[in-house]
């Protein structure tokens, strides 16, 4: 309450606090959007990594059919298909602070310990068949029971022909379960894309609500100095009796008390006025007032009466409309160089 109270006491205060209030939530907005855009490039770089990791498992697969057929082309093609993908599947599994990227969500998680599961195994049998001469994996890879897919492992009586069955069985395993992995990190990518742009709409809410809120703040409190600028053309054209209505605690209010303070003096000083007016206008003596150049202003009663002119002839006129030549000329001198001075 006190922070209120603080706040409404001042116009500038309202109006700062208005323009605070608006910058943070422009910077909250513009943060919030930089932050979507670097989750987007750290989104979109840990699906590219899990598709290529993917990708891995099929140059794998294809290596295996060409070190099948005794081909030196597929141990290289299965040589680097290993390298990448245990470092695709390492980048995705322990994440990295350097890039960004996350360890995988408690959603994702099990996910990777199953593709871990299946990867040690085919690493082990890809290591035996590296090892093994051409002519021994091709023997292997010829015997019956490996050539009959979904046969045991067991059920081969050489190395190279159990590790064979490992690599070819268990790399179809891989392959689903990396394509599983890829829609995961698709699916979470998009769901945190979702909550993101909610954030950004509230946050955005939020901003035109304050908006309207501090504009119509601003026009309420703007409100009496307009009434204050009609009041002062009022004042201007003769109007003495108006007053300001406003219980504002801010430097606004403090103008319209002022305003109501200057209309009281107005109105008890052309009281004053109207009064001397009328004791003179009543008096016996013949009374006249002009201005510096002698233009009469006022004329009383006894005035009109003395000389016969009404004040509707006087006003306006010149008191050389008083000459009547019986005088000495030396008092109409005196009299004229009075008026020139203010003295009458």
């Amino acid at each position: 309450m006190k922070l209120l109270r603080y706040f409404k006491k001042s116009l500038v205060r309202k109006i700062t606090l208005g323009l605070t209030t608006m910058i943070v939530l422009v910077v909250t907005m513009t943060v919030a959007i930089l932050y979507v855009l670097q989750r987007q490039r750290i989104d979109g770089a840990v699906i590219n990594a899990a598709g290529k990791m993917r990708y891995n498992s099929q140059r794998m697969a294809k290596g295996l059919f060409l070190v099948a057929l005794g081909s030196t082309e597929g141990r290289h093609e299965v040589t680097g298909a290993i390298a990448d993908f245990d470092s695709l599947y390492r980048l995705l599994s322990q994440g990295s602070a350097q890039q960004g990227i996350s360890p995988p969500s408690a959603r994702v998680g099990p996910q990777m310990e199953k593709i871990g599961i299946i990867w040690t195994e085919i690493r082990e049998g890809y290591k035996v068949l590296l090892n093994e001469d051409v002519s021994r994996i091709q023997s292997a890879v010829a015997s019956p029971e490996v050539q009959r897919f979904g046969a045991s492992p067991a059920s081969s009586s050489t190395p190279a022909g159990r590790a064979f069955t490992v690599v070819r069985e268990r790399n179809v395993d891989l392959l689903n379960e990396a394509d599983a992995a890829v829609l995961l990190f698709e699916h979470e990518a998009l769901q945190k894309v979702d909550t993101l742009i909610t954030s950004i709409g509230i946050v955005l809410l939020l901003y035109f609500f304050a908006f309207a809120a501090i504009v119509k703040g601003v026009r309420k409190s703007l409100k009496p100095v307009g009434d204050l600028r009609d009041a002062l053309h009022r004042v201007a054209d003769g109007d003495r009796d108006i007053s300001l209505q406003t219980a504002a605690p801010d430097e606004i209010g403090e103008l319209s008390q002022a305003f109501n303070f200057m209309t009281r003096r107005l109105r008890s000083n052309q009281e004053e006025i109207s009064r001397l007016l009328q004791a003179v206008d009543l008096s016996a003596s013949p009374i006249f007032l002009t201005d510096s150049k002698g233009t009469i202003l006022f004329a009383n009663k006894a005035l009109q009466e003395t000389t016969g002119y009404t004040k509707n002839e006087l006003m306006g006129k010149n008191p050389r409309i008083f000459k009547s030549g019986k005088n000495d000329p030396g008092v109409y001198r005196q009299l004229w160089e009075a008026i020139t001075r203010g003295t009458v």
